[in-house]
């Protein structure tokens, strides 16, 4: 609540509509435990109007949002900021002037474009945007998002060993890192009866695995992106073509946009080059590069209080050159369509916009007559969509407690 009131005056918050919605942390725990998530819900959906929030339809503006409308949102959110969906008495572009939407999160990733073909196909809908109906490809992958495959690689480099040191390609050499195993393996990603759908197998550690393991560091990119690999199977395409556990994904098409867990790495390791998107080789040949730097150096020009985060950037800059690979942008050329930013003209890319905008209606099928003010609108939505993260975090802390 006193985010809340710094965020919307006490005057307005019984005028002020909210929308929550969860994403794909709480996808992952209806499959697990669909009782559970489903009571969270409805602890919000009857908590957050008692509270002085309006919330119009507790039943359809809280919920659990699926992967598919997830990679929309974030479509409409990245088109809308970029005036692909018109402004003010600007109709929306052709189709093939939209931009495709990449997005990196903890638990699971997106891909979200307007496909060559209009015609029936599976992942597949059509949305109506301001007078023109857009027809859009999204597929949304569980278990891909940047927390949960560092959690999953974790586990395949730890394999069936049972030593309390254990070497760790993806960290740099000289790091050395203490992880609960049990918390590895305890991961939906891991070793939930899920695993086998999700990733292609379940992983469960050694009889005799100490709680604690310490990965020492070895600085390896290539023996890195040989585990990294390892989560990507080729299954049976029942339907051409396909990209890795045999999903279909028609050809891509235009420019694409990436954001959220793409951006930080990129910005880190200096990109884009003068301006100039990076091709693919450039991009690995800096990782690898950096990968190889010592945790000393690499340590002692970095503060104190980024570190953590800075020695994850070798995996991440391996995972995320294997994800867009599988994807379908496997080489230099394909990687000059893309276009690595977490914000657009100053407003920060997410889902939680281009949710905003299609639940209040906003975007209505026939052209719009007035501005809908890009930056006031978008930039208050994105402050209201940390409003939602506490408010869950909240709700689920409250509710485990219970």
């Amino acid at each position: 609540m006193k985010l809340l009131g710094q965020t919307i005056p006490s005057e307005s918050r019984h005028s002020t509509r909210v929308f929550l919605a969860a994403t794909a942390g709480m996808r992952l725990l209806t499959l697990e435990n669909p009782l559970q998530s489903e009571a969270i819900i409805e602890s919000l959906q009857l908590q957050l109007p008692q509270v002085g929030l309006m919330v119009d339809n507790p039943y359809s503006d809280v919920r659990i949002m699926s992967g598919r409308d997830e990679g929309i949102y974030s479509w409409i959110t990245v088109n809308y900021l970029t005036k692909k969906l018109g402004s003010r008495n600007v109709p929306p572009v052709d189709e093939k002037q939209t931009i495709g939407a990449l997005d990196l999160g903890g638990a699971s990733t997106q891909i979200t474009f307007v496909p060559e073909n209009n015609k029936p196909a599976p992942h597949t809908s059509t949305r109506n945007l301001f007078g023109k109906a857009f027809n859009l490809y999204s597929y949304s992958y569980l278990c891909y998002g940047k927390s949960a495959a560092e959690k999953r690689i974790w586990a395949e480099i730890i394999g069936n060993q049972s030593a309390r040191e254990i070497d760790n390609p993806c960290f740099h050499q000289g790091n050395v890192v203490v992880v609960k195993t049990s918390k590895i393996f305890a991961e939906q990603c891991v070793s939930s009866k899920y695993a086998d759908v999700l990733v292609g197998s379940a992983l469960f550690p050694h009889k005799d695995l100490p709680e604690n393991v310490t990965f020492k560091g070895t600085g390896d990119p290539t023996k890195c992106r040989e585990i990294v690999e390892k989560i990507f199977p080729t299954k049976v395409c029942s339907q051409e073509p396909c990209i890795f556990h045999g999903i279909y994904r028609p050809n891509l098409r235009g420019n694409f946009h990436a954001f959220s867990g793409f951006t930080y790495v990129m910005a880190y390791l200096d990109f884009p080059i003068e301006g100039r998107k990076p091709t693919r080789d450039e991009f690995r040949q800096r990782v690898d590069a950096f990968c190889k730097r010592s945790w000393n150096d690499i340590s002692a020009s970095t503060s104190p209080d980024s570190r953590s985060f800075v020695s994850l950037y070798c995996f991440d800059g391996v995972y995320i050159d294997a994800l867009l690979s599988h994807f379908g942008f496997n080489t230099s050329d394909s990687w000059r369509s893309i276009t690595f930013s977490a914000k657009i003209d100053g407003v920060t890319v997410s889902w939680a916009p281009g949710y905003a905008i299609d639940a209040t209606g906003m975007i209505e099928s026939t052209s719009p007559k007035i501005d809908l003010g890009l930056l006031a609108f978008t930039t208050s939505v994105a402050v209201l969509s940390v409003v939602f993260a506490v408010l869950l975090a909240i709700a689920i802390f409250v509710f485990l407690r219970k």
